[in-house]
């Protein structure tokens, strides 16, 4: 079985899959956030959670006699990623279970950003995982309670960050995005539009082992981390590109500083602001110390929702790129196997990455002795060729 977003599942027989229904109801059971209702009454967004007993659909689909049916998923897929969600009726998460052949299904399960990131991929793996494993055996799930649920997490968050705290944070955002330049002037194949569209594509690389093992003992001899010298390394190619010597680079943190919440689905990532300093023709060394301490600055000061910061920080803001920084790096820390299940195989299926929320976003991972990694690009601004290049 393939999951994709997305599984994979190679089965014996169908009734192998019968256990596949219970199993995702356990998680929508388990988890408020994915029985969870937004919307706007008397102009005040509002949340409701459904019932425990909220089942989630799953469609059926048999492609087994299609002419084409790699290309007739494919179409699928890209339909069930751009789909829009019910969020009224508590629809955050879906469901398809597709037949390729007698023993080749694909489970397609979609969420809305609002209640998912990659922490919760893993959990959810995991607890699909067992949910079907019980299923199967007949037995109740070995799953331990959640403490809390995503909400109490929220609520806490709230009553945390007011008064003089609050003000602490935000003067740190404050100080440290003062005159930061508004955008980072990148040289583009293409004008940039008026309005941003969203609409992007992604190259992929691989840092191999010889090299990998060269940056971590780089790494090592400078008192840092491996992100750190390559998100310093990454700031250099931009500033030579823009002509700038203080890149502004986002990068997302998993925020999930309570131990409560280590088991929760939902989506805690924030994005913080790196300020990079490479006035005065650094040396490498002198360019490690600076993003080091950039790195745990923003560290020291994560739990400032993104969008509080960019109201502090009250940048000139257009329709036409994002505020504060307009590049991304992503660190993937927690990369997720496939579920075991009983009796089945299982690969993820990647549906590729078709949105561009920022101009660039790397998003690197290590995978064994290596670091891999792809470059997600906006292709209203950039060719291909150009990004294969960077």
């Amino acid at each position: 079985m393939k999951l994709a977003g997305t599984i994979q599942l190679n089965a014996i027989d169908a009734a192998l899959l019968s256990a596949v229904p219970p199993a995702s109801d356990g998680l929508v059971a388990r988890h408020e956030v994915l029985r969870t209702a937004l919307g706007v009454e008397d102009d005040e967004p509002f949340q409701r959670v459904g019932l425990a007993n909220v089942t989630l659909p799953l469609k059926r689909d048999d492609l087994s006699t299609a002419a084409d049916v790699e290309a007739t998923l494919a179409e699928l897929m890209s339909h069930e990623a751009h789909a829009a969600f019910e969020l009224e009726a508590g629809r955050l998460i879906r469901g398809r279970l597709v037949r390729l052949a007698r023993v080749d299904h694909v489970l397609l399960i979609t969420m809305h950003q609002m209640v998912w990131d990659d922490r919760s991929r893993k959990i959810f793996t995991r607890e699909l995982s067992e949910l079907y494993t019980a299923a199967r055996e007949g037995r109740a799930d070995r799953l331990t309670p959640l403490p809390i649920q995503y909400a109490d997490d929220a609520a806490c968050q709230h009553r945390w960050l007011v008064g003089k705290m609050l003000e602490r944070y935000s003067e740190y955002w404050f100080r440290m995005l003062a005159s930061a330049p508004t955008v980072l002037k990148l040289p583009t194949d293409r004008p940039r539009p008026a309005q941003q569209d969203f609409s992007g594509n992604f190259v992929e690389f691989v840092l191999h082992q010889p090299l990998t093992a060269q940056l971590k003992a780089l790494s090592r001899c400078n008192g840092t981390t491996l992100f750190v010298t390559l998100l310093a390394g990454w700031a250099l190619v931009l500033a030579r590109l823009s002509g700038q010597d203080e890149p502004v680079i986002g990068t997302p943190t998993a925020n999930r500083r309570r131990s409560e919440s280590a088991g929760l689905i939902g989506h805690f990532v924030n994005t913080l602001a790196l300020r990079i300093d490479l006035s005065d023709n650094p040396t490498l060394e002198t360019l490690l110390e600076r993003v080091n301490a950039a790195a745990l600055g923003a560290q020291t000061y994560p739990k400032l929702p993104f969008e509080k910061v960019v109201e502090r920080a009250n940048p000139l803001c257009k329709l036409a790129h994002t505020p504060i920084f307009q590049v991304i790096v992503a660190w993937q820390n927690n990369v997720a196997a496939p579920a075991e299940l009983p009796g089945l195989n299982l690969e993820y299926v990647g549906i590729g990455e078709r949105v561009a929320q920022r101009d660039l976003v790397r998003e690197l991972a290590e995978v064994g002795e290596a670091v891999q990694g792809r470059l997600i690009y906006a292709t209203s601004l950039f060719e291909r060729s150009t990004v294969e290049r960077l």
